[in-house]
C-alpha cells in the first residue's frame, strides 16, 4: 500500500521575490530491491511539486533486518532569478 504524503515547505526570497518548491529526490534506508523486499520497486513515487506516494511499512516489503525503512526527502526551492537551495 502507498500512502499519499504532501511536504509543507517555508522558503523566502531575501529580496522578497516569489519562491518554488518541489521534491527534487526520495530516497530510502531500505534496498530498492533487496532480499526480502517482494520485488516491488519503487517504493516512492513523486506525484507533484511537493506530493509524493510512499510504500508503509505494513505492509510491506522489508529487509529483513528488523530496521524500519526511513525515507529522506529532498526539497528544491528556486527564487524568480534562478537561485537554487
Amino acid at each position: 500500500m502507498r500512502l499519499p504524503i504532501t511536504v509543507t515547505v517555508v522558503a523566502t526570497d531575501a529580496c522578497g521575490g516569489p519562491v518554488t518548491n518541489r521534491i527534487a529526490s526520495i530516497t530510502s534506508n531500505q534496498p530498492l530491491n533487496g532480499t526480502g523486499d517482494g520485488n516491488t520497486a519503487s517504493d516512492s513515487k513523486i506525484t507533484g511539486n511537493l506530493g509524493a506516494l510512499l510504500l508503509a511499512d505494513l505492509v510491506v516489503e522489508r529487509s529483513g533486518n528488523g530496521v524500519d525503512r526511513v525515507y529522506t526527502i529532498t526539497v528544491e526551492s528556486k527564487d524568480a532569478v534562478g537561485n537554487v537551495s
